[in-house]
């Protein structure tokens, strides 16, 4: 019965967290395109680009990097366009994390403790 109980609150606190994760993504995303997504940051993103562009050029930087070939911030492009890939990759990873700690705390909550009265454990065969 233990068992059983322990899977329910684990399948509960999983859920909670998913939602809590898929939240926080969305809020993230919401604030980055309201913020990314206007002229001001257009502008700033362009200005960005082109000192970019002149520094590679004249060669004055200490190390050489390429210069971005999109017009919009790599930010507004992510939470636009690849959002869904993105969420449904954490979704996946907080997943996986969630369940090997699950499993982690299942077993050290139903271990069985070491008879270390005869010192048989300490024998090889």
């Amino acid at each position: 019965m233990f068992r059983s109980k322990f899977v329910v609150v684990a399948l509960v606190i999983w859920l909670a967290t998913l939602t809590g994760v898929t939240w926080l993504l969305f809020l993230v995303r919401a604030n980055t395109l309201a913020s990314l997504d206007s002229e001001q940051a257009q502008q700033a993103w362009l200005k960005w680009k082109q000192n970019e562009a002149d520094q590679s050029e004249s060669g004055t930087e200490p190390v050489r990097r390429k210069v971005p070939k999109s017009d919009e911030p790599p930010a507004l492009l992510l939470m636009r366009d690849r959002f869904a890939p993105l969420l449904a990759g954490a979704l996946v990873t907080w997943s996986f994390f969630f369940g090997f700690s699950a499993l982690v705390l299942h077993g050290l909550l139903h271990a069985k403790p070491i008879d270390r009265r005869d010192g048989d454990d300490l024998k090889r065969p």
